[in-house]
């Protein structure tokens, strides 16, 4: 991806793909606007963007591109999405486009959706806002220009707007400096920014971490000052930036910033408690800081995923059905492991993690993000078993077997990577578990039960715990190797269920 020349005289052409410090600052100071031309990712997202704003245009009104994906071009990355800011009122925009939804009508915000491929882009009036009683939404809104819609956004790396027709691009906020500079700063007065939306709090750490930005001290000081206020964001949002934050590769740095300014003591306390304290288990050495220790696993992560990734994808014959982006239950297991204790008397099925009652600490700290019990389910049996494979040699193939088919497996695998890493201590063991993953196809590693409860009712024993327990040993014996067809888990079934009426205690 790049920055074409442009056909238009009088453009800027940036070079190279990526503008240089040197070339953003060349175009500071040209702003307000500046004529160049953003090479676009030939896409279906952004042809329809672009036919958005063409359409906006060719009916009489401004039309641009707006916030996060003008910075992602300048940055030569490809957007996540396409948001357009426009002089159009909410009902002239939806007069013009078939399918639209008026997500936010009373803010001035419509949604115009395209087909599968072309997603959805939202379009927004250019507005100013009133007081923000609840600290999220406004009290009123007023239609206003365009510089002046820029003003009231958050960060200056966020307040641009790009013309994909004419190839101009507007910064009335000092966004350019600030991106060939590497800082995020509010717009104007911060603490008047943050009491607008708190979640921008979090947000300004998010952006200095993914983008390796320094926070401006006028902003880092605000959100110094504020970091209370996230408590009375909900739930939900704080999770949506926290996944972002966590699935990106400068994980750590995010995180530290976050203790750093105070927000971690406020979101996840359990990391803050008693952080300069030990890890609280036998696994690692003594002295082992939790906080330093939590960072450099999550700093190893990327690196871990990949291995892990690869060994799951020989395991089974065929591409990885992972994603390469670390994913989010193995970084929030990572960034909880060093203050919950491990069951180490053995492996946890994943079953058993289902059948639980009672909410555990690691729950109740999914529960406050309001994770779902898919991703909970998840982190609680990666933190479980996140021993089993530091200590690889002492388990059996009964206990291995079962971690090796979970399809969260990979993880798991991820996870004892990294902790071993950066414990430089039960590395042998985790790879040693890793070439007997890959060497072991699935039918190997879960082969088909012997036998099944009908089985055993047609030997006479009695329906209750007895069954359960008799095929719990039955399946170990065939995973250890000691039986290996029907017969043979016959006979020993017999054996156990004799032994079960003689001593059913």
């Amino acid at each position: 991806m790049g920055i074409d020349p442009g056909k238009r005289s009088g453009n800027t052409p940036l070079h190279g793909g990526v503008p240089s410090k040197s070339e953003l600052l060349h175009l500071a100071q040209q702003a307000p606007e500046v004529r160049v031309c953003l090479r676009v990712p030939e896409e279906s997202r952004a042809r329809f963007a672009l036919r958005v704003v063409r359409t906006l245009k060719e009916a009489g009104y401004r039309a641009v591109w707006a916030g996060g994906c003008v910075r992602d071009l300048l940055l030569g990355s490809r957007p996540v999405d396409y948001d357009v800011a426009t002089s159009a009122r909410p009902e002239e925009v939806r007069r013009l486009f078939k399918r639209t939804v008026a997500v936010g009508a009373q803010f001035g915000v419509i949604l115009v959706v395209g087909t599968r491929e072309e997603g959805e882009i939202e379009v927004a009036t250019f507005r100013v806002e009133g007081p923000y009683s609840d600290g999220r939404h406004p009290d009123r809104v007023e239609f206003a220009s365009m510089e002046e819609d820029a003003k009231r956004r958050d960060f200056t790396i966020n307040g641009m707007f790009y013309d994909p027709l004419d190839h101009v691009l507007f910064d009335y906020v000092g966004g350019l400096r600030d991106l060939a500079n590497g800082v995020v700063r509010a717009i104007g007065n911060p603490r008047e920014r943050f009491d607008e939306d708190r979640l921008r709090l979090l947000r300004a750490v998010r952006f200095a971490a993914s983008f390796e930005f320094e926070l401006d001290q006028d902003t880092l000081q605000a959100v110094k000052e504020m970091a209370a206020g996230i408590r009375s964001v909900s739930p939900e949002r704080i999770q949506r930036e926290l996944k972002l934050l966590l699935v990106h590769r400068r994980r750590a740095y995010g995180v530290r910033l976050m203790r750093d300014v105070g927000l971690l003591e406020h979101i996840l306390p359990e990391l803050t408690v008693g952080e300069a304290g030990r890890v609280p288990d036998a696994l690692h050495k003594e002295g082992t800081d939790r906080f330093a220790h939590t960072l450099d696993v999550l700093e190893r992560l990327d690196a871990s995923w990949t291995r892990a990734r690869t060994a799951a994808c020989r395991h089974r014959g065929c591409e990885p059905d992972y994603s390469d982006q670390v994913p989010f239950e193995l970084a929030y297991a990572a960034l909880l492991h060093a203050y919950v204790p491990p069951v180490v008397e053995g492996p946890v099925p994943f079953e058993a993690i289902l059948r639980r009652k009672r909410a555990r600490p690691v729950r109740e700290s999914c529960r406050k993000l309001r994770l779902s019990n898919a991703e909970m389910d998840v982190i609680e049996w990666l933190l479980d078993n996140r021993a089993a494979l530091l200590h690889f040699s002492r388990l059996k193939p009964a206990q291995w077997k079962p971690l090796m088919a979970e399809r969260s497996f990979p993880l798991l695998l991820a996870l004892a990577y990294a902790d071993s890493e950066a414990l430089r201590t039960g590395l042998d063991e985790v790879q040693r578990c890793a070439e007997l993953y890959v060497s072991l196809t699935p039918g190997q590693v879960n082969p088909a039960p012997l036998l099944t409860g009908r089985d055993l009712l047609g030997l006479a024993v009695p329906r209750g715990p007895a069954i359960g327990e008799i095929l719990h040993a039955v399946r170990a014996a065939q995973l250890n190797g000691e039986i290996r067809d029907r017969d043979e888990a016959l006979r020993l079934a017999v054996r156990l269920a004799e032994k079960y009426r003689s001593d059913p205690a």
